[in-house]
């Protein structure tokens, strides 16, 4: 059994559950923009810039965050076999 395959596989798992989860959180917070109209919309853009970016980082940042700690394990296990 290749233990890299196997746990590549299961990480991609996560990560797919991961980013559905995400986005559905995501969906039910986005912001009502009906109070915030201004003439130029300037808030209302930068309010979505700022809700795109904290999605990203909370979407993104723990699958990465798993795949390198994996690839660390790893890499540890295959060196200390050696």
């Amino acid at each position: 059994m290749n233990w890299s395959r196997v746990l590549l596989r299961i990480w991609i798992v996560l990560t797919i559950g991961w980013l559905g989860f995400a986005s559905l959180f995501v969906w039910q917070l986005w912001p009502h923009y009906r109070f915030f109209r201004t003439p130029d919309n300037l808030l209302i853009d930068g309010m979505v810039r700022m809700h795109i970016t904290e999605f990203l980082e909370f979407a993104l940042v723990p699958p990465i965050a798993l795949l390198l700690i994996g690839w660390v394990v790893l890499w540890a296990v295959r060196g200390s076999r050696r």
